[in-house]
């Protein structure tokens, strides 16, 4: 039997000599239907808090590190920092309740639990009757913010002059 490395291994291979891996299955899954699964929640979560989400086609350092071709990534602010996904271009019209920004904030290194975790404590946050408004709050607030997160910064500064007021507060409770 082979091991996971020598599996995955074969996958890297298959995948950088120019073949699809989207049909990989465990039987019951394939990578496609992960990656669409995982789009298909991801717009769920963006459009219950559109305020707090980014998309673009650009890294924030472009030239070290630039976009995969042919994909875009979108995102959501956290307090305890961004977390984001890349989707291929075609994907892009999926995401129109999100304005689209010059580029996407520092990626830190974060891993995928560390991801979801992110997103996980905005929900806490949103089930414990926080508001989109509440929750930019705590993000704008937090002092360990650099000059890739502007884009939430304006968006609050909008927001507190009452510049955007098309934006229904969003309230969630235990119940819903």
């Amino acid at each position: 039997m082979k091991t996971i490395e020598q599996i995955n291994d074969e996958i890297l291979e298959h995948k950088s000599s120019g073949k699809s891996v989207k049909k990989v299955s465990d039987v019951y899954h394939t990578f496609e239907d992960l990656y669409r699964r995982e789009l298909v929640l991801f717009r769920l979560v963006s459009s219950l808090c559109p305020k707090l989400c980014f998309k673009t086609l650009n890294h924030y350092d472009e030239e070290n590190d630039p976009m995969f071709d042919g994909d875009f990534m979108v995102g959501i602010y956290t307090p305890l920092g961004p977390a984001s996904y890349h989707f291929k271009l075609k994907y892009l019209d999926a995401f129109s309740h999100i304005e689209l920004q010059d580029y996407g904030p520092r990626y830190e290194g974060y891993s995928e639990d560390e991801k979801n975790e992110r997103i996980n404590y905005v929900s806490d946050l949103i089930n414990s009757g926080h508001t989109e408004d509440d929750i930019l709050d705590l993000i704008v607030n937090n002092s360990n913010l650099d000059d890739s997160l502007k884009p939430i910064m304006k968006m609050s500064i909008k927001e507190k002059k009452g510049i955007n007021q098309s934006h229904v507060k969003m309230k969630v409770n235990k119940e819903v």
